[in-house]
This record gives C-alpha cells, sequence and structure tokens, in this order.
C-alpha cells in the first residue's frame, strides 16, 4: 500500500540519511513509542505536532531523530503499538485519523494491523478488533503474543470505551475475553517480567479512582492493593535492571500530572524526583542496553513537547532539551 505523504515529509526524509540527523524539532503527542532491543532503536510512529496528524516513522539512533520511513500507516493518533521480536518487530495497531477534530465521525478510527521490521512496513491482513483508539497493548512472552485492553470507539457522535482483551500471534487476532477491567481507554499496561504477568493501570467504573489489574494466562485479577490517584493517558513501562513498573504523568481529570510512580507487589509508590512538566498523550520506553527509561513528547493542554528525559532508577535526567511548540485549537 502506497500513502501519499506530504511534500514537507518528503523535503525531511531527502534531506535526511542514516548520518544526518532531522534538523527540524520533532514535538509530539498522541504517538506510538517501542524500543527495538534488536537494533537499539527507539521507534516512533504517528502522532500530532501543533499544526497536523503525521504518518512518519522515526528513529532515535546515537542522538538525534531520523525519518526511517515515509509509507506504511496512514497519519494517525493513539496507535496501540508494541515490540515483539519473536512477532517480527514493532507491532501497531488501530488509532484515530485525527486528534480531536471538529466533530466524532466513526470513519476516522482505524482497526488495521502493521509490522515493521526496520526497513519496511507490512500490513497483515485479517479480522482482528474493531476500529478504536486508545487502547492498551504489550507483549507477553510467556504466552508468546501480545495483549491488547480496551480503547474506545465512536457511536451515534458519542465515544463508547471497550473492555475487551484480545491476542496477537503475528499473524492473527484472537478474542480472549470480554470481561476484566471496567470499560476505559487511555489505560496504561506493561508486562511485569518479575512475576511474568502483565500489569494495567486506569480508572474504575466510576472514573474516580486508578485501578490496578493483572492479567495471567488470559485471566484478569483486581489487584485491591493497587487503588491510586486517577490518572488517564499515564506512561508506563517496564523498568528490567529494576524488577519494577515505572508510571509517569497523566491526566487527572482536573489538569496535567507530572508525577513519577513504582509500582510493587504492595501497591503503587509515588517517587519524589523532579523531571518532566506535567503532560498526558506522552509515551515511555524501557532502554535495556543502557538499563534507563526514556521519555518522549507530549502536551500540557497548552503546549506540544519535543523533550526527551531518562529515567536511572532514581532521577530524571535530560537528554534532548526542545522549546515546545504552541498548541493550535484546530481541526487536525
Amino acid at each position: 500500500m502506497r500513502i501519499a505523504v506530504p511534500i514537507l515529509a518528503l523535503f525531511i526524509l531527502a534531506a535526511c540519511s542514516e548520518e544526518s540527523p532531522v534538523s527540524e524539532p520533532l514535538v509530539l503527542n498522541a504517538h506510538g513509542m517501542v524500543y527495538d532491543a534488536a537494533r537499539d532503536r527507539i521507534v516512533v510512529f504517528g502522532g500530532a505536532t501543533e499544526t497536523a496528524v503525521s504518518g512518519l516513522t522515526y528513529e532515535w539512533r546515537e542522538n538525534g531523530w531520523r525519518v526511517a520511513a515515509s509509507e506504511g500507516p496512514e497519519p494517525r493518533t493513539f496507535p496501540a503499538m508494541a515490540y515483539a521480536a519473536a512477532l517480527g518487530g514493532t507491532v501497531l495497531f488501530g488509532g484515530n485519523r485525527v486528534l480531536f477534530g471538529d466533530g466524532l465521525s466513526a470513519e476516522n478510527l482505524l482497526s488495521d494491523t502493521w509490522i515493521w521490521n526496520g526497513k519496511n512496513w507490512r500490513q497483515v491482513e485479517g479480522d482482528g478488533p474493531g476500529p478504536r483508539a486508545e487502547a492498551a497493548m504489550a507483549y507477553d512472552p510467556v504466552q508468546k503474543h501480545l495483549l491488547l485492553f480496551g480503547g474506545y470507539h465512536i457511536t451515534e457522535g458519542e465515544i463508547v470505551s471497550l473492555g475487551d482483551s484480545w491476542a496477537f500471534d503475528g499473524m492473527s487476532w484472537s478474542k480472549l475475553s470480554d470481561t476484566g477491567p471496567p470499560p476505559q481507554n487511555g489505560a496504561a499496561m506493561a508486562y511485569n517480567a518479575k512475576n511474568q504477568s502483565m500489569i494495567l493501570f486506569g480508572q474504575n467504573a466510576d472514573r474516580t479512582m486508578g485501578e490496578t489489574w493483572e492479567s495471567q494466562a488470559g485471566e484478569w485479577r483486581y489487584l485491591p492493593q493497587g487503588r491510586s490517584e486517577r490518572r488517564y493517558n499515564s506512561a508506563m513501562t517496564y523498568d528490567a535492571a529494576r524488577e519494577q513498573i515505572l508510571r509517569f504523568g497523566g491526566w487527572t481529570g482536573e489538569g496535567r500530572s507530572g508525577d513519577t510512580w513504582v509500582w510493587s507487589e504492595d501497591g503503587w509508590d509515588r517517587v519524589t524526583a523532579d523531571g518532566p512538566s506535567p503532560r498526558n498523550h506522552t509515551q515511555m520506553i524501557y532502554d535495556s542496553r543502557q538499563k534507563h527509561s526514556i521519555l518522549f513528547g507530549g502536551h500540557d493542554g497548552e503546549n506540544i513537547f519535543g523533550d526527551i528525559w531518562r529515567w536511572d532508577g532514581s532521577s530524571w535526567h535530560v537528554l534532548l532539551k526542545r522549546v515546545p511548540a504552541a498548541r493550535l485549537d484546530n481541526s487536525h
């Protein structure tokens, strides 16, 4: 499939090579991001700048962003994205053709599946989860599949949260369950290698508190010790060196947060540490070679960020400073 790209995107791609970084400041929110452990690359797809929805694939190599591909999935925000070497690389599912747009249209939601092998995107044919955005997805190496949960679809102009669970084995999707965590979009999920289970953090049914759920062998169970402050669109990843799950930021229901949390079997502990400014629609991954977590992008309602932060297990450090771009109120 050949996707048309803006002239600006083609100009950036032509001006860049494996050795030359993107010269334009990169600011994004509502993007997908993973760490490709086999290639030691951070891979970013989609999201939105201050003016448009992106359909470019970026990779972070050494000290700069490069445009790795301009063809593949069409532009979108809020895709579900996870890395699984055993399944062929970076897997992307669904998303929204717009960030907010002028209205709620079911036609803007996507249900396609793609795999990025580091050179090109390949679309996987076949039925799977219905069109949706803001679903949570992570790889389970024990079950040897990606687990996808929730998200939202649009019915008669209204956002409807979903509570179904799906598995992807690299070739096809299978539905696992309609029960488990309350239907929700904007939940965060990470595989906890210490306990060989999937941990999901999201909102309770009344949208008043944050809840934690665990999935093992396709079975969900509620973890009462995981009740915490309400957060929506948090960024979350598993820190293998320290055997803990790290969570940052999100929407509280009243504003953006800039707090850092660590998960243990006893619950969530807030970490006292200065770091990224409050934001949501950001993404965070764990770099297994450098043994630290990386956070990139997001927005605070007024600004869209392009800064990059590193978490070393006890404190945040700025890896790349960017002047944020003013978020424009437009129809993209």
